[in-house]
């Protein structure tokens, strides 16, 4: 079993009085000798910060505690965190017809809640992240050049990442070139870039838990041409709009609403949607185009707190995505030819503050004419 914590309120204390235990894995010196060292029971105490350790062995005897008297259980029962601890946990806790539960609540909900908004020190680590990708990112299009893979180009921003500090990589970066750019999850990266290609790139890293997620889309050979930067301006300007009603009270989905309005007027103006279409159809076609969210909560993971609904209003401290694109698939017969193969996402990472929001990812810039000076370097 992996490792375990529990919180247990201290009777006749008010809460968030409690007292902490975290059960680890028993010290085995032949298991060292091939992975190095385990955490100790006093480890648990002295660099984890707990009230008390334990061995993970003892999880049964210590839930049998709780047999004398009436209690009430925080845990995810719905989605099990480990086979042997739910097992456990259900055998002593829950299925115990001598256990007094007064109520079993999933406890994901209510920890969201405090991740959502976070404190100044996580601040301060997730602005380190949202940099060392960004400055990242500059040198990647610095780097890469026709005829390169798109697993070299990711291989380059891992290293990028870690050179400057990061301990891993957010997720597996997604590198698609040409017309793998319309894949909203490519994740070959197997393909050669060639002349002409735009480059999307959707990469992040962690800085000591905290995620970073940004998407840059830029032409392999430093220079767009005149159709890929119609449709990069138009995204642009999406993105843009969308990052300056950014603020406390807006959601989530009101900010998709309105990036799928201001995508419906920029796909008028291309000559891809007819401006006489009814709203259900332009909705329609966008969709088609721009087939994800406008955004999600970003922190300890990448797509963070998903118990907290898209219609929560936006709080200062809270850390989002902003992310328009349009993505125009290689087959779809009904674009105009001269759009199809092309893939362009533009992604920020965006701090809520008390009267806006502070980009965090600013050090890689997202203007046209920039970005080609970037890549062209």
């Amino acid at each position: 079993m992996v490792s375990t914590a529990f919180a247990e309120t201290i009777p006749g204390q008010p809460l968030p009085e409690h007292k902490a235990f975290l059960f680890v894995q028993p010290q085995d010196s032949h298991w060292e000798i091939w992975n190095g060292p385990r955490c100790s029971v006093n480890g648990a105490v002295d660099i984890f910060g707990m009230d008390e350790g334990r061995e993970v062995v003892d999880i049964p005897l210590f839930l049998r505690r709780f047999h004398q008297h009436p209690h009430c259980v925080w845990y995810d029962y719905l989605k099990p965190p480990h086979d042997s601890f739910h097992n456990d946990i259900s055998t002593n806790l829950i299925d115990n017809s001598y256990t007094p539960v007064k109520s079993l609540r999933p406890i994901a909900p209510e920890v969201h809640k405090l991740r959502v908004i976070k404190s100044e020190a996580e601040i301060s680590l997730m602005r380190k992240s949202a940099s060392i990708a960004a400055q990242s990112f500059r040198e990647v299009l610095k780097y890469g050049r026709v005829g390169m893979t798109e697993l070299e180009i990711g291989a380059r921003m891992e290293y990028e990442c870690k050179k400057r500090g990061a301990e891993r990589m957010a997720y597996p970066p997604v590198v698609g070139a040409g017309n793998r750019g319309t894949i909203l999850h490519y994740l070959a990266n197997s393909h050669i870039a060639s002349d002409g290609d735009l480059i999307l790139m959707d990469a992040g890293c962690e800085y000591h838990g905290y995620a970073s997620d940004i998407t840059r889309t830029w032409p392999v050979s430093g220079n767009f041409s005149e159709v890929q930067r119609q449709l990069y301006d138009a995204v642009h300007r999406v993105e843009t709009s969308a990052i300056q009603i950014v603020k406390p009270g807006v959601t989530l989905n009101e900010l998709n609403n309105m990036t799928e309005m201001s995508l419906a007027a920029e796909l008028e103006k291309l000559g891809i949607v007819k401006k006489s279409l009814l709203l259900g159809h332009q909705k329609q076609a966008v969709h088609m185009l721009f087939p994800h969210h406008v955004g999600h909560y970003l922190g300890l993971d990448t797509h963070d707190t998903p118990t907290v609904t898209r219609d929560t209003p936006l709080q200062p401290g809270m850390v989002i995505t902003i992310e328009p694109g349009l993505y125009c698939p290689q087959q779809a017969s009904w674009l105009p030819e001269r759009f199809r193969g092309i893939g362009i996402r533009i992604e920020d990472d965006v701090l809520l503050t008390d009267d806006g929001c502070e980009v965090l990812t600013s050090e890689i810039p997202t203007s046209p004419d920039e970005i080609e000076m970037i890549a062209s370097n």
